[in-house]
Parts: structure tokens; sequence; C-alpha cells
């Protein structure tokens, strides 16, 4: 069977998967806490009023104008509907690229991606708040795949562009296409990165410009940091009170040198753009969280391919890596309870946080410690 075939049946089983676990919450006639949001922004554009008086939404104008053109043609429910299945089909794409990258036999794969799916908190946060997180990611990955493909470059950039005027999650990941120099030696991601920032470019100035001026001045002002398992949060806790923009600056003022420095394979660079792009967001959600599986499941496969021949002193450290791991792996997956913390002193907040918060990155730096070489 080709090999595409067998990443589609993949993609079907954990499709299935997620809908049988997943049935009462697709199929709820009630709107989860973001769609009401979501509605109550299109219902505002169909009323020709300002969408940003909604509290909660902070989504660019393209998204707002294209979403209540939708409900007024197909209705407000088939529209929240089609965004749920959007978001199951996020998740279950976004496991099985983040799953491709291990060393994993194809049935330990499909198991695990089962699990997931089912079981994982930042699935479980995303399907049950309704939040369009999941589709977004998925959609990045999947444009990030795409990348390798015969004339992928414009199906990524037009992915990724997409991606951006939907809900803006990743400016790292185009920031960092452009200074990637792949295992071959060749600079694969400028053209991707630029395509992706004129089809943004072009779809923001297209559908709801006159919008454009109020989203940047909503967005650009005060943001709520409760609930957050952001390093912006973070930050702020231990008193450090950095601007979201600003945030971004300094996370790519890191990365982007290290990336130019190096030779990375797509896995490599998928591991070090998404765990960048967790750092670079001010609002970080437990669904957010998801963009930390690639580097979970790198660093989790790295620690579990030790030699049978490995002597005791190695396998020793690699049961302690695996215990670490372990513990990070569970603060994501326990992050939505931090919600329980939010009227505590910012010091106890801090110490709550961190795990969850630094576990990303730990995981990127046990992943690819000593395997990415400098660019000769």
């Amino acid at each position: 069977m080709a090999r595409w075939r067998w990443h589609a049946l993949a993609l079907l089983f954990l499709l299935a998967v997620g809908a049988l676990r997943w049935n009462g919450a697709l199929r709820d006639p009630r709107l989860a806490v973001d769609e009401s949001d979501y509605t109550a922004a299109f219902t505002a554009i169909s009323h020709g009023e300002n969408p940003y008086e909604v509290p909660r939404f902070i989504y660019p104008p393209a998204f707002a104008v294209v979403g209540a053109a939708a409900a007024e043609r197909w209705g407000e429910m088939p529209l929240v509907y089609a965004f749920r299945v959007l978001n199951l089909l996020g998740a279950a794409v976004l496991i099985w690229l983040s799953l491709s990258i291990t060393s994993w036999s194809y049935r330990i794969r499909v198991g695990l991606g089962a699990a997931l799916i089912a079981l994982w908190a930042p699935i479980h946060q995303g399907i049950d708040c309704g939040n369009i997180s999941l589709a977004v990611i998925g959609l990045t990955l999947a444009a990030m795949a795409a990348i390798e493909l015969r004339s992928g470059a414009a199906i990524a950039g037009l992915g990724l562009g997409l991606g951006l005027v939907i809900k803006p999650l990743a400016p790292a990941v185009l920031a960092l296409l452009g200074p990637w120099r792949s295992s071959t030696g060749k600079r694969v991601g400028r053209r991707v990165a630029a395509l992706a920032a004129l089809t943004a470019a072009a779809l923001s100035l297209a559908l709801g410009r006159s919008l454009l001026p109020v989203w940047l001045a909503k967005t650009g002002g005060h943001l709520p940091n409760g609930h957050t398992v952001s390093l912006w949060r973070l930050l702020f806790c231990v008193g450090i009170d950095v601007r979201p923009a600003l945030l971004l600056v300094v996370v790519l003022a890191v990365t982007v040198p290290w990336v130019w420095k190096r030779e990375l394979s797509s896995s490599q660079f998928l591991v070090v753009a998404t765990t960048a792009t967790l750092y670079s967001l001010p609002l970080v959600w437990t669904h957010t969280l998801a963009f930390s599986l690639p580097a979970q499941l790198a660093a989790f496969d790295r620690a579990l391919s030790g030699s049978a021949a490995s002597g005791e002193s190695d396998r020793r450290q690699r049961r302690f890596a695996l215990a670490i791991l372990a513990a990070l792996a569970l603060s994501i997956q326990g992050s939505e309870a931090l919600v329980a913390i939010n009227n505590r002193s910012l010091l106890i907040q801090a110490l709550y946080l961190a795990p969850a918060v630094l576990a990303p990155a730990a995981f990127a730096v046990y992943a690819l410690r000593g395997r990415v070489p400098r660019a000769g």
C-alpha cells in the first residue's frame, strides 16, 4: 500500500476515535464558552456594529467578517458544528504529524494517537471550550509538513497565511522559516514565509480592512493574563512586565540566530518552531499547549531509544530522564487546574506556573541536545 494511504488510514482512525470520545461535545446544541464569543462577534458584524465590543473577542477582522457571512448564509449552529469538526480534524492532524517524527512503529503511533485524542488535556480543553486553536494548530503543522512535497512551498505558504488570519498563533514560525537551513544545506523556507506573509496581508486588506485599526488597538493594549499558562504571565508574576510585541522580539532574538547557524532536519525545525511559538505568545491556554506535542514526543523518543547493549550507567540516566519528562508531561496534562491559583499571591502563581511554562523548552532541549550540527 502507498505510504500516503497508511497516513490517511491513521487519520481516519484518529477521527473515528475522537468522534466517539467527544460525541457529546460535538453534537451539543448549546454554545461552548468561546463559541459564544465568536457568534456574538459575527452577530455584531451582521448588525453593522463593532465586533471588538465583545469583551473576549480579539480575533482578526477577516475571521469576523467571513464568520458573519457564513452565519448569515447557513445559520449560526451549522457554522458552529463546522468549527467543531474542523477542530477535531486539526487535533487528529496535529497528533499524527507529531507522532510521525518519532522512530516508533506504525502500530505504536496509532495506539498512542488514539490515547492522545481521547485523553490529552489540550484536546479536551480545545473541544470543551469550542476554541478554534486546534484547527489552526493542525493547519500550521500540515502547512509545515507540505514544504517537503513537490510544489509544497505554495501549499505551505497559503496554509500558514490562512492560519494567521483565522488566529495569529504562529508569526514566530514565519520568522524562523527565513533563516532555516535544512539538512541538505538549502534555505528552503524563505519563499514559504514570503508567500504566507503576502497571503495574510492580502486577506486582511480584502476582508474587514476598516476594522484593522480597532483590532490592533485592542490587541496592542492591555491583555488579561489570568488563566493563561504563558511565559508572559510567568514573567509578570516575578515582577517583569513585558509588552506582548516585545516578548515576540525577544524570543526571535534568541531563536533566529540559533537557527541561522545550524542545519536542521524538517523534524528538528518543527520542534524548534513550535516551541518558540509557545514562548512568543502572550496568551497561552491549555489548548495552545498542543504546540508542545512535537517536542514532547521527540524527547520521549530519544529517552526510549537506548541500545540494549548500553551500560548500566547509561540506562540509569535514561530512566532518570524518563522520570523528569513524565513529570513535565503531567504538568501540561494538569494545566487546566491552574485556574485555582488565580487569586493567590504572584509568587505562589509563579511557583505553580513554572513547570508547565518551562516544560516545552525542556522537552526541546533534551530532544535536540547534541544532535544539531552547525552549518559548515
